[in-house]
């Protein structure tokens, strides 16, 4: 006798329950385009990618719409096949969930419109996610039109939007998109618009770090081993009235995509202490690289899963950077 484990049809609504903030799930859709660009660039001679995101609060839609190199029908079964990950799982798209669950999360309906370049067709799948968790026929639907083969795209229109639409809410939003894809945008791999607005990221002139009475700043750039994974990046401590809670803590990055940044910034307790005042969690900012394949990210990209030692161990190595180099004593005078 055997039993076999199922996944019922239902355990689709409980994507809408997920712990993700707004950005972190638009960012999954971005996060496919940019890798599909990475993928296939040479293919379409495509250095950049453009994602637009259009909110409509009047009609409870957010469309995202992609010009990277699309999906035939191999692709778009396997991207809606929950947990079904990538042929190649070491790029941004890596575990099989970031579309579905984002879609669900958003919406309680969606559509997903994919021309492949050089294929001479454009699938249309649409779901009701409620109609599908109950298990109703006519829940799905696939739609397959002839187009130009040189065309390619990605649409994904997310309909019945539950989550806030507000203007302030849009704002912050594209602030935040802006701070994960800050690479890709200011290297001019993406284009990001929002509503029509394309989104720029101003990133840290070297004159906003304090400066040392013996010239250059405050400023130290790492690349290491700690207990066999390979980090890189750099810390540093604002200037005096360039300080904001908001832009300091460690960025952390994989694959050029920040995974924990801004308000959420890493905050390692032996740099910053526990407290989130006083003068050190206003002035000490960082960025950290973690592209080892041994550094696992949680699968709504937005915390580090650490295994053992790894979170105190690369603490211990970045306490020590900042304090040979005197950035962590200058980040605590007032």
């Amino acid at each position: 006798m055997t039993i076999d484990m199922q996944v019922g049809n239902a355990a689709i609504k409980a994507f809408n329950r997920l712990p993700y903030q707004p950005w972190y799930a638009l960012a999954e859709f971005i996060d496919n385009a940019t890798q599909s660009l990475i993928d296939n660039g040479e293919k379409m001679q495509q250095d950049s990618v453009e994602v637009s995101i259009v909110f409509d609060a009047s009609q409870r839609t957010i469309s995202i719409v992609d010009d990277a190199f699309g999906m035939d029908s191999d692709d778009l079964t396997r991207a809606l096949t929950v947990g079904q990950p990538p042929l190649d799982p070491s790029g941004r798209s890596r575990y099989g969930m970031g579309m579905k669950t984002a879609s669900c999360w958003f919406g309680d309906q969606w559509m997903i419109s994919t021309k492949k370049f050089g294929s001479d067709l454009e699938y249309e799948f649409t779901i009701d996610v409620n109609a599908f968790a109950a298990g109703e026929d006519g829940s799905t639907n696939l739609v397959t039109r002839t187009k130009p083969s040189a065309d390619h795209w990605t649409r994904i229109e997310l309909r019945k939007v539950n989550r806030q639409l507000s203007p302030g809410r849009i704002k912050e939003i594209s602030g935040n998109l802006s701070s994960i894809f800050r690479k890709d945008i200011t290297s001019g791999r993406l284009r990001l618009k929002i509503d029509g607005s394309e989104v720029s990221y101003a990133g840290y002139e070297m004159d906003s770090f304090a400066k040392r009475s013996t010239g250059g700043y405050y400023y130290q750039a790492f690349d290491h081993i700690v207990d066999g994974i390979h980090i890189n990046g750099w810390i540093a401590c604002f200037d005096e009235g360039v300080a904001s809670q908001k832009k300091t803590g460690i960025a952390i990055f994989q694959n050029d995509r920040c995974i924990m940044g801004g308000p959420d910034a890493w905050r390692p307790e032996n740099m910053f202490g526990e407290a989130r005042g006083g003068t050190v969690n206003q002035r000490l900012v960082g960025e950290l690289n973690l592209d080892d394949h041994q550094i696992e990210i949680s699968h709504t990209k937005d915390a580090v899963l650490w295994k053992g030692n790894q979170e105190e161990d690369i603490e211990d190595y970045l306490k020590e950077v900042a304090v040979g180099s005197d950035i962590l004593k200058m980040a605590r005078q007032k």
